[in-house]
């Protein structure tokens, strides 16, 4: 049987938050989205960022591969009171249907194989819709990645290679750090990570 990643443990647990707060660039971009705006998140694991931005009133589609991950978001969101749309699904295999406001990708991109984030980049890009957003954090190979998540980090980007990825769009922010993490059961790891948030122009 193959190790499952220690989130899987963690999103079964109701009491304890996996990876905390919602990131504080969505903070800014919920002023700059129109109403009801339409948002896709890849990757959206409990839901942190999911939730944030249901709660302020925009449509929000939720995509994880966990089966846990989504059962904890749909409780959360309950607790909350927010309608979110979930899927359990790879986000390879995510049928885009129509455009958004807004696509997120949040740590997860780096999960799969360099040439699937390839092709779904592409498909990320082309279903924004023209004035719309996509922020995408990934972990890049500035540092190796943790002895306990070598196997799942299939995919590292190469450091800055994101930012090139979204040259022809208006970059609103564009970070580059490495950062320590503390997860529940005392998992701690170092990150290096790129972040952007990006308009489609």
């Amino acid at each position: 049987m193959a190790k499952k990643p220690f989130w899987e443990k963690a999103y079964k647990d109701a009491s304890i938050s996996t990876f905390g707060k919602q990131s504080d660039e969505f903070n800014r971009l919920v002023k700059k989205l129109p109403q009801g705006a339409k948002v896709l998140d890849l990757g959206a694991g409990e839901g942190k960022n999911a939730i944030f931005l249901a709660e302020k009133g925009f449509d929000v589609t939720a995509v994880n591969v966990s089966e846990a991950g989504m059962k904890k978001l749909e409780k959360l969101a309950k607790e909350k009171g927010v309608k979110i749309k979930t899927i359990v699904q790879d986000i390879r295999e995510f049928k885009f249907k129509e455009q958004y406001d807004l696509i997120i990708s949040h740590g997860c991109l780096n999960l799969i194989e360099r040439k699937e984030w390839q092709k779904l980049i592409v498909r990320i890009r082309e279903n924004t819709k023209q004035g719309g957003y996509n922020v995408i954090l990934v972990f890049t190979d500035k540092i190796e990645p943790s002895k306990d998540l070598k196997e799942f980090i299939t995919g590292l980007f190469r450091e800055g290679e994101i930012f090139g990825l979204y040259s022809d769009w208006e970059i609103t922010e564009q970070k580059s750090y490495v950062f320590n993490d503390k997860h529940p059961g005392g998992i701690r790891h170092t990150h290096s990570v790129n972040k952007i948030v990006a308009k489609k122009i």
